[in-house]
């Protein structure tokens, strides 16, 4: 089905698995056939087909939904959708360009309520641990023995709900599922395991059937609703302007690109970070300013920009002097201060000094009052013994 009248040389985008199975598709491709000629065949073929059915299966968590289409519930859809598509092409064509032409889902989804399903049945248990997520059964999978009301419950509600797909596939609709053309399925591990069992114990269909599709896109909550727009989705080709595809992929080139700059700008950002942390780390200052208290550092710090102010002084000082040396004589306060003044490495190794002398002193008083402590208590000692 396609959503948008025929025009000649215009790109159209339909799913391979509405042309050739999964089984077909693996056989194709060991075969290297490759090319369009093969896609003209298939779809020649469905067109020729007089009918056409197909089953789709959606499996998740506790939910369980199939639902059996015919061909012809498309084509009644087809003229109704033209005429949208056509009613939605003049809306937003211009004169100058009539290629970027918005998407219309209104029309989609009239068209998806038009389609009715010959056959379908949905079942719910509840499986899927509360609060938790997951099936009780791939709990159970992970070695830890659970004996709770609640996973009993859920253990007992898994064996129902695959007794019920069971019967639902291979009694109920057996002669319907025989017939059909296609069968899409989407589901997870435990839902493929209920559809196709293992070896020991073979499930409602077989995992070679020629007919299985693994539907390509993902699927909601699993119900007649989602069966009947996955169904309608699969079968639809999608028309697209050659002006609208190159903008869009102008335009997906030009986000890759922005965001590879961006990302180029935040790698260097913390490259020149990384530098200059490790350039601050490495200054003479950081070396000296090791084993300082908080407060030393501070007052080393302040130091440091006095020396740089002297510095600066004496700096504005000689400049002078080397202009006009006999008309500005250098200052006398100037002069004194830049003599009397230590240098930062000097003032850093005599805090160390004080620093360790206190340090020793403070050991010295300790030792003199635990000997004297000592006397004290052997003088006591003496006293009591009537020495």
């Amino acid at each position: 089905m396609c959503t948008a009248p025929p025009v000649q040389q215009q790109p159209l985008a339909l799913w391979r698995c509405a042309l050739e199975s999964d089984a077909e598709h693996k056989e194709r491709t060991h075969a290297n056939a490759q090319g369009t000629p093969w896609i003209l065949q298939a779809i020649q073929t469905r067109l020729q087909n007089q009918k056409y059915t197909a089953l789709v299966i959606l499996v998740s968590g506790g939910h369980f939904a199939a639902a059996i289409f015919d061909g012809d519930a498309l084509k009644q859809t087809t003229q109704a959708v033209y005429k949208a598509a056509e009613k939605h092409r003049r809306k937003h064509a211009t004169a100058s360009d009539n290629a970027d032409i918005p998407p219309m889902p209104i029309q989609r989804m009239v068209a998806q309520k038009t389609i009715k399903a010959i056959k379908h049945k949905t079942m719910h248990r509840y499986v899927v641990r509360q609060g938790q997520g997951g099936i009780q059964s791939a709990k159970d999978g992970t070695g830890k023995n659970i004996s709770s009301a609640g996973s009993n419950l859920r253990r007992f509600n898994e064996a129902e709900l695959k007794k019920g797909i069971h019967a639902l596939l291979k009694k109920e609709w057996a002669d319907d599922v025989a017939t059909v053309d296609r069968i899409f399925y989407a589901a997870g591990p435990t839902g493929r395991g209920w559809l196709f069992g293992s070896d020991a114990e073979p499930g409602a269909l077989s995992r070679h059937d020629a007919r299985l599709c693994k539907i390509p896109f993902s699927t909601k909550r699993p119900g007649l609703a989602e069966l009947t727009r996955v169904f309608f989705e699969l079968h639809t080709a999608d028309a697209f302007a050659g002006a609208a595809l190159e903008s869009a992929r102008i335009a997906k080139e030009q986000q890759a690109a922005a965001t590879a700059a961006r990302l180029e700008q935040q790698q260097r950002q913390r490259e020149d970070a990384a530098n200059r942390a490790s350039q601050e780390n490495a200054t003479p200052e950081a070396e000296e300013s090791k084993g300082l208290s908080k407060k030393e550092k501070e007052r080393a710090r302040k130091a440091r920009a006095k020396e740089a102010k002297k510095a600066a002084a004496a700096a504005s000082v000689e400049a002078s002097a080397a202009q006009a040396p006999s008309s500005h004589p250098v200052p006398v306060a100037a002069s004194k201060e830049i003599e009397q003044g230590d240098s930062l490495a000097d003032r850093l190794k005599a805090m160390r000094a004080a620093k360790d002398a206190d340090a020793k002193k403070k050991e010295k008083e300790k030792d003199a009052s635990a000997r004297a402590e000592r006397e004290r208590r052997a003088v006591a000692a003496e006293r009591r013994l009537g020495l």
